[in-house]
């Protein structure tokens, strides 16, 4: 075939992108890491010199945790350095260009610069960076250590003798037919991560698939941060597995009911929100249902962030049970009631229109007049 070129049509702004980067580092990279740190270059190049990270999660079908995975790979590759104040809360980050000293970008200069990040939510900037998975580096000496969260790249060889196996080939085909479609390569290896990384058992992995299919969700990149969730819960068993799933699939029944949501599934972000309020908080159903039913009487509609706020104020405040609600309700209706009695009453003004004393009647004075007007 010979040489095919290529011409820019558009005048639109580019980003520039380093050849290092694309040669030496973008290989061995994820793709998901890959997009964070071309979007950082895309923030860069339109001089905003913001970032937000949840903004970018909800970008790119993402969790938060997810960009900051992102966020200390590229650390480690030395490709940016993450800025922290004295709270642990992360508030900067400095690119540096590929192959320049981290150590040496304390005065950025034209390729590097810093993209101050926006606070996170107050509910979450008491978290200390470790609560976040982002590793902060201490020491100069300290190296970060990335958690095997993405599937590592195989071998042809690995990946042939992988479907080699007589129930992974069973496997392989039944997850086609689940998704709909031929796996691919990436696909694949994220099927041979769970078996070989995180030891999961055939029958586990096809049940994870067909959870995942069955509740909207066919992306393997959902699947893999299930897969994860599970083994960071000590999942091991298909037994367990099902038993886990069947307790959230209680906890996200009982949420839609009570939020009246029908004839579609729950969002990513949705179910991180009940995972919050479950297993952060702890709060037993009838809590989340009390602030579910509250929020549809405050805002009219499904508000998953109000009732987030209702939920998060009542673990400030200690809420563990019905009775706590009732007793907080009660206490805040008293000091609503004393603030009102202890107002100043506001006293009518005295002028010629109204300077004299006015009649009181009664009941026996109405009664009388009703009885004069009828007899005329």
């Amino acid at each position: 075939m010979t040489d095919i070129q290529i011409h820019v049509a558009t005048s639109h702004q580019s980003t520039c992108v380093s050849n290092t980067f694309i040669d030496c580092f973008m290989p061995d990279a994820s793709g998901e890491f890959v997009k964070i740190y071309l979007y950082l270059l895309r923030v860069l190049s339109s001089g905003d010199r913001h970032f937000n990270p949840s903004a970018m999660a909800d970008k790119f079908h993402y969790t938060e945790n997810d960009i900051r995975r992102g966020l200390s790979y590229w650390e480690q590759m030395h490709l940016l350095q993450l800025e922290y104040n004295d709270a642990n809360q992360l508030t900067g980050i400095c690119l540096l260009e590929p192959g320049q000293d981290e150590h040496k970008a304390s005065a950025p200069t034209e390729s590097s610069a810093t993209i101050k990040m926006m606070l996170l939510p107050s509910d979450r900037q008491d978290k200390s960076a470790a609560d976040l998975n982002v590793h902060q580096p201490k020491t100069e000496e300290k190296a970060l250590q990335i958690p095997p969260d993405e599937p590592r790249h195989y071998s042809p060889r690995q990946i042939a003798a992988f479907k080699k196996q007589d129930d992974v080939a069973e496997l392989l085909y039944i997850s086609e037919r689940y998704v709909g479609h031929p796996l691919n390569l990436t696909e694949v290896e994220k099927i041979l991560f769970w078996a070989e990384e995180l030891h999961f058992p055939v029958d586990m992995i096809e049940y994870l698939v067909e959870c995942c299919v069955e509740k909207g969700h066919p992306n393997f990149h959902y699947m893999n941060k299930v897969a994860l969730n599970w083994k960071e819960s000590g999942i091991s068993s298909l037994q367990e597995a099902k038993d886990s799933t069947n307790i959230h699939s209680q906890s996200y029944y009982a949420i839609m009911k009570a939020f009246g949501i029908s004839g579609r599934n729950l969002t990513e972000r949705e179910t991180a929100f009940i995972n919050k309020w479950t297993s952060s908080y702890g709060f037993s159903l009838d809590i989340i249902r009390e602030a579910c039913e509250r929020t549809i009487r405050n805002t009219g509609k499904v508000n998953f962030e109000y009732a987030d706020s209702i939920l998060g104020s009542w673990s400030k405040k200690g809420i563990r049970q019905l009775d706590d609600i009732a007793r907080l309700d009660e206490a805040f209706a008293s000091a609503k009631q004393a603030k009102v009695a202890s107002a100043p009453v506001a006293r009518t003004k005295t002028n010629r229109f109204h300077n004299f004393e006015q009649r009181q009647y009664d009941d026996d004075y109405y009664e009388a007049l009703e009885q004069q007007l009828l007899r005329k």
